[in-house]
């Protein structure tokens, strides 16, 4: 293009040479020196586009790439970061809902790395994400395979064209190469080496089950891993997880509702935020950040939690004073997590498992069930 350019120019300025050489000056000094200065540009005009402006349009281009690569690249690992999962997740998806081909997701999560990090260091537990981006890395070797850091300690890979078989297969080859790396762990609760669980999900594409649909099932493959010992690796198709309840699917129905009608639209109020904070988590044209979700969220808890116990003491419930010290805990344990994550500690799926499952699911949606039979017939006692 450069060079387009300079001829274009030498092209133009070599017409005006000839125009201005075929006309007589009439002997008129001040024309004459206005064409010689003229024709000394011209000739210093490759001199001026090679030595000044070439190198630095070159300089300016080669700028801007690199701004670019660095936008989309975790500058620790050098995998690409979680935007630029994002945009090819999106574009995945729906270049496969064309062509009518499967998806795979397989996240990676390093088992007991805050332990690891506690105890060998931020430069030890650094390293040790190096080496275990390296392995992953090492496994995908297709180009339209994309590798990722998701978060803290979790990474993610982008499979097209590739099925459920074929993504369980390079979740055992990830498995296997990390344990290959034999990175001593020896922090306490912890095994003798570093090892990884592996949630994966896959599916045909189309327009009704979305790429986040997809993530949430690897996301919930994920935790199954870590619940049945670590060091393993789960797998579902799309159309498995769409037929079981995932924390982030389940629907208010009438046996979640207990009867009072304060409590009740704030159950469902929270359940549709964390909808919401799973499609901050993994939707790749989300209008808000996954914190700023995770902050609302907290403070939606927070006053549902205040209220519902003010509701259970005039309801004389006999064990309000429990239920406060586990939403204290909830609480505490909610802040914890989101301290971790902005210290780069936490995954951002550690977050949404924790509202998803056990405080919708587990708290919400079970454990409030031993005070239906009181606020069942007081539906319009509010705080």
């Amino acid at each position: 293009m450069l060079f387009r350019i300079f001829i274009v120019m030498v092209s133009v300025e070599f017409v005006i040479m000839l125009l201005i050489e075929s006309s007589p000056l009439n002997g008129n000094p001040v024309l004459e020196i206005a064409l010689d200065v003229f024709l000394l540009g011209c000739i210093a005009t490759p001199g001026i586009y090679f030595w000044v402006v070439r190198p630095f349009v070159l300089d300016r281009d080669t700028a801007l790439q690199e701004s670019a690569r660095q936008a989309r690249t975790d500058h620790l690992t050098g995998l690409a970061n979680r935007r630029q999962f994002r945009e090819v997740l999106a574009v995945e998806h729906a270049r496969l809902q064309r062509t009518g081909g499967a998806l795979a997701i397989v996240l990676v999560d390093v088992d007991y790395f805050k332990k690891f990090n506690d105890f060998h260091g931020h430069l030890g537990g650094d390293e040790c994400l190096r080496q275990i981006a390296g392995a992953i890395a090492g496994c995908a070797m297709r180009p339209a395979d994309l590798v990722a850091r998701y978060g803290g300690e979790e990474f993610v890979l982008v499979l097209p064209d590739t099925d459920l078989d074929g993504a369980r297969k390079m979740g055992d080859e990830i498995r296997q190469r990390v344990e290959a790396l034999a990175i001593a762990h020896g922090a306490p609760g912890a095994g003798p080496l570093v090892t990884v669980s592996i949630g994966v999900a896959a599916g045909a594409c189309t327009r009704e089950a979305s790429s986040l649909a997809l993530v949430a099932s690897a996301d919930e493959m994920l935790y199954r891993a870590k619940s049945g010992g670590r060091n393993r690796v789960e797998a579902v198709t799309r159309e498995a997880a769409d037929s079981s309840t995932l924390p982030s699917a389940v629907e208010f129905g009438d046996h979640y509702r207990c009867g009072n009608d304060y409590i009740d639209g704030q159950h469902e109020q929270i359940m549709r935020h964390t909808d919401r904070l799973l499609l901050a988590l993994a939707g790749p044209d989300s209008g808000t950040t996954f914190e700023d979700e995770v902050v609302a969220l907290l403070r939606l808890v927070a006053v549902h939690f205040r209220d519902e116990i003010m509701i259970l003491r005039r309801l004389g419930f006999d064990d309000a004073d429990a239920h406060a010290r586990e939403h204290a805990r909830l609480l505490d344990k909610a802040a914890a997590l989101l301290r971790d994550y902005r210290a780069g500690t936490a995954a951002p799926s550690t977050l949404f498992h924790f509202f998803a499952r056990e405080l919708v699911f587990e708290h919400v949606l079970l454990a409030d069930k031993a005070y239906f039979p009181l606020t069942e017939q007081a539906g319009d006692v509010s705080p």
